[in-house]
């Protein structure tokens, strides 16, 4: 290389001997300090785009600690235990897409594999393949909720009322909320929360488990007055047999 003091260009400006260098062989490359990222080519057929797999990553990534899914089970409920581990790791998408093959087997393995290379460009992608797939697997999901049976308390009612509504996926909360006072049968509790103006299903519930605990409360109180039976009671209203 021409170590050379500098030159002066045409214009009149000092020109480094580096630059002129560089004008005299046009075609010499130049050395740049880093390394340029080459594009990964997978050592086996994958169903991801190139934009997936030469996504770049970010940090250690931890291996879900879930069942692994074999086909026989509920997708959709495999699918939402593995984003929310993922999820709580603050990853990268792409991350989202490497580790989710991971946890297949049996029959969902071979279904993975097989599907059209770069055919995957998004996670719902994957996601809408993988539902698509097993949907015979899915529980089937509730549509209605369980109603108040004659003889059933109003704390077997809430209960077994949660646990169905829980089962009824994107369930708004005025229906929830409507559902539970038409479920109630009559009575005085029915009766008070059917005077409120609006109210949400939490509010309903919480105002149940206030009725439910002054009912035990009166229940076990030792001045609730007892009923008597008074003589005479079984025929009060009746005529007197004429003696």
């Amino acid at each position: 290389m021409d170590l050379s003091p500098p030159r002066i260009s045409r214009h009149g400006r000092k020109r480094s001997p580096l630059v002129v260098e560089v004008e005299r062989h046009p075609d010499t490359p130049i050395k740049v300090s880093g390394t340029v990222a080459q594009p990964t080519v997978p050592p086996f057929s994958t169903p991801f785009s190139a934009k997936v797999i030469n996504a770049p990553h970010y940090g250690k990534v931890k291996m879900p600690t879930i069942d692994l899914y074999d086909g026989t089970t509920d997708s959709e409920e495999h699918l939402g235990v593995y984003k929310a581990q993922m999820y709580v790791q603050d990853v990268d998408d792409a991350s989202y897409y490497r580790y989710f093959p991971a946890t297949l087997k049996g029959v969902a393995q071979p279904w993975f594999n097989g599907l059209t290379p770069e055919s995957i460009t998004c996670f719902q992608d994957l996601v809408d393949k993988f539902i698509s797939q097993f949907i015979a697997s899915c529980k089937e999901r509730r549509t209605s909720i369980h109603k108040q049976w004659p003889q059933e308390s109003l704390a077997e009612f809430v209960k077994h009322f949660h646990q169905e509504a829980m089962l009824i996926p994107d369930l708004e909360d005025g229906v929830a909320y409507t559902s539970f006072l038409n479920g109630l049968k009559s009575g005085r509790f029915k009766l008070s929360l059917a005077k409120q103006k609006e109210t949400t299903l939490a509010e309903a519930l919480r105002k149940a488990a206030d009725f439910i605990r002054a009912t035990e409360i009166c229940a076990d109180s030792p001045h609730t007055p007892k009923k008597t039976k008074v003589p005479g009671d079984r025929n009060r209203g009746e005529r007197n047999p004429t003696p």
